[in-house]
């Protein structure tokens, strides 16, 4: 994720928080290759309140 935003490590971990804290994102962390991973997920309020954002994106731009 972070590579693909092009965003530092703190960065991205200070959105999830915020965006953890408002119930958008489940995120929890587990071993993967003898590291830690953070895995981010999509809650059902998330989901919701981003596909109302991009509808209003479009509306905006006119599409």
């Amino acid at each position: 994720m972070r590579d693909s935003l092009r965003l530092s490590n703190s960065a991205v971990n200070m959105q999830l928080r915020i965006l953890h804290a408002a119930g958008y994102v489940r995120l929890r962390k587990e071993p993967f290759n003898s590291r830690i991973h953070a895995w981010a997920e999509l809650t059902p309020l998330g989901r919701t309140v981003l596909i109302a954002h991009l509808a209003r994106l479009r509306a905006l731009a006119g599409a």
